[in-house]
Protein backbone atom coordinates (compact mmCIF):
# COMPACT_ATOMS: atom_id res chain seq x y z
CA UNK A 1 0.00 0.00 0.00
CA UNK A 2 1.29 3.44 -0.87
CA UNK A 3 1.35 6.00 1.90
CA UNK A 4 1.22 9.76 2.00
CA UNK A 5 2.43 11.99 4.82
CA UNK A 6 -0.38 14.25 5.92
CA UNK A 7 0.30 17.34 7.98
CA UNK A 8 -2.57 17.57 10.47
CA UNK A 9 -0.72 16.09 12.38
CA UNK A 10 2.37 14.84 10.53
CA UNK A 11 1.88 11.07 10.37
CA UNK A 12 1.94 8.21 7.92
CA UNK A 13 -1.52 7.00 6.92
CA UNK A 14 -3.01 4.80 4.19
CA UNK A 15 -3.65 6.65 0.94
CA UNK A 16 -7.06 8.22 1.39
CA UNK A 17 -8.21 11.80 1.53
CA UNK A 18 -5.85 13.62 3.93
CA UNK A 19 -8.24 16.36 4.90
CA UNK A 20 -11.43 18.14 4.04
CA UNK A 21 -11.41 19.56 0.55
CA UNK A 22 -8.36 17.71 -0.71
CA UNK A 23 -10.39 15.00 -2.47
CA UNK A 24 -7.30 12.85 -2.94
CA UNK A 25 -7.54 9.08 -3.24
CA UNK A 26 -4.05 8.41 -4.62
CA UNK A 27 -0.95 10.56 -4.29
CA UNK A 28 2.42 9.55 -5.71
CA UNK A 29 5.24 12.01 -5.14
CA UNK A 30 8.75 11.55 -6.58
CA UNK A 31 11.54 10.41 -4.23
CA UNK A 32 12.57 13.21 -1.87
CA UNK A 33 9.24 15.02 -2.16
CA UNK A 34 6.14 14.98 0.06
CA UNK A 35 2.47 15.81 -0.45
CA UNK A 36 1.57 19.21 1.03
CA UNK A 37 -1.70 21.10 0.53
CA UNK A 38 -2.43 19.48 -2.81
CA UNK A 39 1.06 19.39 -4.36
CA UNK A 40 4.38 17.58 -3.98
CA UNK A 41 7.08 19.65 -2.26
CA UNK A 42 10.64 19.06 -1.04
CA UNK A 43 10.65 17.08 2.22
CA UNK A 44 12.51 19.78 4.23
CA UNK A 45 9.82 22.27 3.18
CA UNK A 46 7.07 19.94 4.38
CA UNK A 47 8.95 19.31 7.64
CA UNK A 48 9.29 23.04 8.24
CA UNK A 49 5.62 23.75 7.56
CA UNK A 50 4.62 20.85 9.83
CA UNK A 51 6.77 22.26 12.62
CA UNK A 52 5.24 25.73 12.30
CA UNK A 53 1.75 24.25 12.35
CA UNK A 54 2.45 22.05 15.38
CA UNK A 55 4.16 24.79 17.36
CA UNK A 56 1.59 27.38 16.29
CA UNK A 57 -1.23 25.34 17.79
CA UNK A 58 -0.42 26.96 21.16
CA UNK A 59 -1.53 30.35 19.80
CA UNK A 60 -5.12 31.53 19.80
CA UNK A 61 -7.24 29.74 17.18
CA UNK A 62 -7.41 32.72 14.82
CA UNK A 63 -3.65 33.31 14.95
CA UNK A 64 -2.90 29.58 14.63
CA UNK A 65 -5.09 29.28 11.54
CA UNK A 66 -3.53 32.36 9.97
CA UNK A 67 0.03 31.17 10.58
CA UNK A 68 -0.80 27.67 9.31
CA UNK A 69 -2.37 29.03 6.12
CA UNK A 70 0.56 31.37 5.46
CA UNK A 71 3.10 28.61 6.03
CA UNK A 72 1.24 26.23 3.72
CA UNK A 73 0.77 28.81 0.97
CA UNK A 74 4.45 29.69 1.00
CA UNK A 75 5.48 26.06 1.34
CA UNK A 76 3.92 24.94 -1.92
CA UNK A 77 5.68 27.79 -3.73
CA UNK A 78 9.14 27.46 -2.16
CA UNK A 79 12.05 25.32 -3.25
CA UNK A 80 13.65 25.30 0.21
CA UNK A 81 12.53 25.57 3.84
CA UNK A 82 14.77 28.64 4.28
CA UNK A 83 12.63 30.55 1.78
CA UNK A 84 9.48 29.88 3.79
CA UNK A 85 11.18 30.91 7.02
CA UNK A 86 12.65 34.09 5.57
CA UNK A 87 9.35 35.24 4.11
CA UNK A 88 7.40 34.48 7.30
CA UNK A 89 9.98 36.28 9.45
CA UNK A 90 9.75 39.39 7.25
CA UNK A 91 5.97 39.33 7.46
CA UNK A 92 5.72 38.98 11.23
CA UNK A 93 8.92 40.65 12.48
CA UNK A 94 7.15 43.90 13.34
CA UNK A 95 3.65 42.68 14.10
CA UNK A 96 3.60 39.58 16.29
CA UNK A 97 6.52 38.42 18.44
CA UNK A 98 4.77 35.18 19.47
CA UNK A 99 4.43 34.09 15.86
CA UNK A 100 7.98 35.22 15.13
CA UNK A 101 9.37 33.10 17.97
CA UNK A 102 7.68 29.99 16.55
CA UNK A 103 8.93 30.70 13.03
CA UNK A 104 12.49 31.11 14.30
CA UNK A 105 12.24 28.06 16.55
CA UNK A 106 11.35 25.84 13.59
CA UNK A 107 14.45 26.79 11.59
CA UNK A 108 16.19 23.58 12.66
CA UNK A 109 13.16 21.32 12.27
CA UNK A 110 13.96 20.25 8.71
CA UNK A 111 17.41 18.96 9.66
CA UNK A 112 16.37 15.35 9.87
CA UNK A 113 19.10 12.91 10.89
CA UNK A 114 19.48 9.58 12.61
CA UNK A 115 18.51 11.10 15.97
CA UNK A 116 14.86 10.97 14.86
CA UNK A 117 15.00 7.24 14.13
CA UNK A 118 14.23 5.45 17.40
CA UNK A 119 11.68 2.85 18.27
CA UNK A 120 10.93 4.73 21.49
CA UNK A 121 9.98 7.95 19.70
CA UNK A 122 6.31 7.13 20.14
CA UNK A 123 6.75 8.02 23.85
CA UNK A 124 8.83 11.15 23.17
CA UNK A 125 6.93 14.18 24.47
CA UNK A 126 9.58 16.92 24.22
CA UNK A 127 12.88 17.30 22.39
CA UNK A 128 15.12 20.32 21.94
CA UNK A 129 18.06 19.79 19.56
CA UNK A 130 19.24 23.44 19.59
CA UNK A 131 19.94 23.31 15.87
CA UNK A 132 18.36 26.69 15.08
CA UNK A 133 21.72 28.55 15.29
CA UNK A 134 20.03 31.90 16.05
CA UNK A 135 16.86 33.54 17.30
CA UNK A 136 14.90 33.60 20.55
CA UNK A 137 12.81 30.46 20.01
CA UNK A 138 13.80 26.83 20.58
CA UNK A 139 11.75 24.25 18.66
CA UNK A 140 10.33 21.09 20.16
CA UNK A 141 10.77 18.49 17.42
CA UNK A 142 8.53 15.94 19.19
CA UNK A 143 5.47 17.65 17.73
CA UNK A 144 3.91 18.36 21.16
CA UNK A 145 4.36 22.12 20.95
CA UNK A 146 6.83 22.61 23.82
CA UNK A 147 8.49 25.63 22.22
CA UNK A 148 11.17 27.22 24.41
CA UNK A 149 11.84 30.95 24.74
CA UNK A 150 15.44 32.03 25.36
CA UNK A 151 16.07 34.15 28.48
CA UNK A 152 19.28 36.10 29.15
CA UNK A 153 20.99 35.54 25.79
CA UNK A 154 22.73 32.14 25.95
CA UNK A 155 24.87 31.47 22.87
CA UNK A 156 24.12 29.23 19.90
CA UNK A 157 27.21 27.06 19.34
CA UNK A 158 28.34 23.80 17.71
CA UNK A 159 27.41 20.85 19.89
CA UNK A 160 27.81 17.13 20.39
CA UNK A 161 25.51 16.45 17.43
CA UNK A 162 24.60 19.50 15.34
CA UNK A 163 24.02 22.68 17.31
CA UNK A 164 23.97 23.27 21.06
CA UNK A 165 23.25 26.00 23.60
CA UNK A 166 25.98 27.52 25.75
CA UNK A 167 24.96 28.93 29.14
CA UNK A 168 26.80 31.26 31.50
CA UNK A 169 24.78 30.88 34.74
CA UNK A 170 22.24 33.75 34.59
CA UNK A 171 20.52 32.37 31.48
CA UNK A 172 17.86 29.77 30.79
CA UNK A 173 15.12 28.60 28.43
CA UNK A 174 11.49 28.74 29.59
CA UNK A 175 8.81 26.41 28.25
CA UNK A 176 5.18 27.12 29.07
CA UNK A 177 3.03 24.54 30.80
CA UNK A 178 1.88 21.77 28.47
CA UNK A 179 -0.10 18.61 29.26
CA UNK A 180 2.56 16.51 27.51
CA UNK A 181 5.10 17.38 30.24
CA UNK A 182 3.30 15.21 32.81
CA UNK A 183 3.31 11.46 33.37
CA UNK A 184 2.33 10.30 36.83
CA UNK A 185 3.77 6.80 36.53
CA UNK A 186 7.12 7.23 34.74
CA UNK A 187 9.31 9.95 33.18
CA UNK A 188 12.69 9.67 31.46
CA UNK A 189 14.92 12.73 30.95
CA UNK A 190 17.96 12.57 28.67
CA UNK A 191 20.56 15.09 27.49
CA UNK A 192 24.09 15.68 26.29
CA UNK A 193 26.00 18.11 28.51
CA UNK A 194 29.46 19.63 28.85
CA UNK A 195 30.20 21.12 32.26
CA UNK A 196 32.65 23.99 32.60
CA UNK A 197 34.69 24.22 35.81
CA UNK A 198 33.63 27.54 37.26
CA UNK A 199 32.33 28.57 40.67
CA UNK A 200 29.40 31.02 40.71
CA UNK A 201 27.28 31.53 43.84
CA UNK A 202 26.24 27.89 44.24
CA UNK A 203 27.20 24.52 42.67
CA UNK A 204 23.90 23.47 41.08
CA UNK A 205 23.64 23.46 37.29
CA UNK A 206 20.16 22.58 36.01
CA UNK A 207 19.52 20.56 32.87
CA UNK A 208 15.73 20.27 33.29
CA UNK A 209 13.46 21.55 36.02
CA UNK A 210 9.67 21.30 36.11
CA UNK A 211 9.24 23.80 38.90
CA UNK A 212 8.87 27.39 40.00
CA UNK A 213 10.55 29.40 42.76
CA UNK A 214 8.92 29.13 46.15
CA UNK A 215 10.05 31.54 48.81
CA UNK A 216 13.77 32.27 48.58
CA UNK A 217 14.56 28.87 47.06
CA UNK A 218 14.35 29.06 43.25
CA UNK A 219 14.47 25.25 43.04
CA UNK A 220 10.79 25.08 43.97
CA UNK A 221 10.75 24.16 47.66
CA UNK A 222 10.68 26.27 50.79
CA UNK A 223 12.50 25.75 54.09
CA UNK A 224 9.59 27.30 55.99
CA UNK A 225 8.65 24.71 58.60
CA UNK A 226 5.17 26.23 58.81
CA UNK A 227 4.48 25.68 55.11
CA UNK A 228 2.08 22.69 54.86
CA UNK A 229 3.14 22.03 51.24
CA UNK A 230 6.88 22.77 51.08
CA UNK A 231 7.43 21.32 47.58
CA UNK A 232 4.11 21.80 45.79
CA UNK A 233 5.76 24.00 43.14
CA UNK A 234 8.04 21.19 41.92
CA UNK A 235 7.49 17.98 39.95
CA UNK A 236 10.80 16.58 38.64
CA UNK A 237 14.28 17.76 37.77
CA UNK A 238 17.72 16.79 36.48
CA UNK A 239 20.81 18.71 37.61
CA UNK A 240 24.58 18.62 37.97
CA UNK A 241 26.69 19.41 41.03
CA UNK A 242 29.70 21.26 39.65
CA UNK A 243 31.73 21.15 42.90
CA UNK A 244 31.58 17.40 43.51
CA UNK A 245 30.94 16.45 39.86
CA UNK A 246 27.88 14.24 40.06
CA UNK A 247 24.41 13.98 38.48
CA UNK A 248 21.29 14.43 40.59
CA UNK A 249 17.72 13.52 39.65
CA UNK A 250 14.81 14.31 41.90
CA UNK A 251 11.05 14.03 41.97
CA UNK A 252 8.14 15.02 44.19
CA UNK A 253 5.44 12.39 44.59
CA UNK A 254 1.91 12.91 45.89
CA UNK A 255 2.80 11.42 49.27
CA UNK A 256 6.01 13.44 49.73
CA UNK A 257 5.32 17.06 48.87
CA UNK A 258 3.86 17.63 52.32
CA UNK A 259 6.31 15.39 54.18
CA UNK A 260 9.97 15.81 53.32
CA UNK A 261 9.47 17.08 49.79
CA UNK A 262 11.99 15.72 47.33
CA UNK A 263 13.23 12.25 46.59
CA UNK A 264 16.83 12.43 45.30
CA UNK A 265 19.04 10.00 43.43
CA UNK A 266 22.69 11.00 42.96
CA UNK A 267 25.51 9.41 40.99
CA UNK A 268 28.81 8.98 42.89
CA UNK A 269 31.02 12.09 43.37
CA UNK A 270 33.50 12.43 40.52
CA UNK A 271 31.33 10.44 38.09
CA UNK A 272 31.40 13.25 35.50
CA UNK A 273 34.30 15.31 34.18
CA UNK A 274 34.80 18.94 33.31
CA UNK A 275 35.10 20.00 29.66
CA UNK A 276 33.92 16.63 28.35
CA UNK A 277 30.65 15.73 26.62
CA UNK A 278 28.61 13.25 28.67
CA UNK A 279 25.24 11.70 27.96
CA UNK A 280 22.87 11.39 30.90
CA UNK A 281 19.59 9.53 31.21
CA UNK A 282 17.50 9.84 34.37
CA UNK A 283 14.47 7.63 34.95
CA UNK A 284 11.81 8.44 37.53
CA UNK A 285 9.47 5.46 37.88
CA UNK A 286 6.91 5.46 40.69
CA UNK A 287 5.38 2.49 38.85
CA UNK A 288 8.48 0.40 39.62
CA UNK A 289 9.41 2.26 42.82
CA UNK A 290 12.82 3.23 41.49
CA UNK A 291 14.91 6.12 40.19
CA UNK A 292 17.91 5.37 37.98
CA UNK A 293 20.78 7.47 36.63
CA UNK A 294 22.78 6.45 33.56
CA UNK A 295 26.00 8.17 32.48
CA UNK A 296 27.27 7.59 28.95
CA UNK A 297 24.84 4.71 28.53
CA UNK A 298 25.88 2.77 31.65
CA UNK A 299 23.81 2.46 34.82
CA UNK A 300 25.42 4.55 37.56
CA UNK A 301 22.98 4.30 40.47
CA UNK A 302 19.51 3.03 41.41
CA UNK A 303 17.51 4.55 44.28
CA UNK A 304 14.18 3.57 45.86
CA UNK A 305 11.16 5.86 45.66
CA UNK A 306 7.48 5.88 46.51
CA UNK A 307 4.94 4.24 44.21
CA UNK A 308 2.67 7.28 44.53
CA UNK A 309 2.30 9.23 41.29
CA UNK A 310 4.30 12.37 40.62
CA UNK A 311 3.00 15.59 42.11
CA UNK A 312 1.69 17.70 39.22
CA UNK A 313 2.53 21.39 38.91
CA UNK A 314 1.40 23.80 36.21
CA UNK A 315 4.58 25.84 36.49
CA UNK A 316 6.94 26.39 33.54
CA UNK A 317 9.58 23.91 32.47
CA UNK A 318 13.09 25.36 32.79
CA UNK A 319 16.13 24.32 30.76
CA UNK A 320 19.69 25.35 31.67
CA UNK A 321 18.92 27.38 34.79
CA UNK A 322 22.24 28.10 36.54
CA UNK A 323 24.11 26.08 33.93
CA UNK A 324 27.74 26.90 33.11
CA UNK A 325 28.60 24.91 30.02
CA UNK A 326 26.66 23.47 27.08
CA UNK A 327 23.51 21.41 26.53
CA UNK A 328 22.50 19.45 23.44
CA UNK A 329 19.58 17.21 22.42
CA UNK A 330 17.53 17.47 25.62
CA UNK A 331 14.56 15.08 25.72
CA UNK A 332 11.63 14.01 27.88
CA UNK A 333 9.85 10.67 27.49
CA UNK A 334 6.53 9.85 29.15
CA UNK A 335 7.71 6.34 29.89
CA UNK A 336 10.53 4.35 31.47
CA UNK A 337 13.19 3.63 28.86
CA UNK A 338 14.97 0.27 28.87
CA UNK A 339 18.72 -0.21 29.32
CA UNK A 340 18.97 -0.88 25.59
CA UNK A 341 17.10 2.32 24.71
CA UNK A 342 19.42 4.35 26.94
CA UNK A 343 22.51 2.76 25.42
CA UNK A 344 21.26 3.57 21.92
CA UNK A 345 20.67 7.22 22.79
CA UNK A 346 24.13 7.49 24.38
CA UNK A 347 25.79 6.49 21.12
CA UNK A 348 24.79 9.87 19.70
CA UNK A 349 24.89 8.65 16.13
Amino acid sequence: MRVVRCLWPLVLVPVVACGAGLNQTTVTCPPGRTFLDGVCVAEPVADYVACVRAQGAQLGSEKAQKLSADAGYLGVKAAAAAEVSETLQKKYSASDQAMLAIIQACNGAARVDSRTASRVDKDLVARWTFDEASGTGVADSSGHGNTGVVQGNPAWVSGRVGGAMKFEYAQEILVDENASQHSARAVTMTAWFLLTQKSVNQPWRTILLKSNPKGANWFGCTDDLKDPNPCDEREYGLALNSDDRYVSVDAVTEDRYQNGGHTFCNSPPGSIQYSKWHHVSAIVSPRNRAMRVYIDGALSVTCPMSEAGLRRTSRPLRIGSGMIGMLDDVRIYATELSDGDVATLAKGE
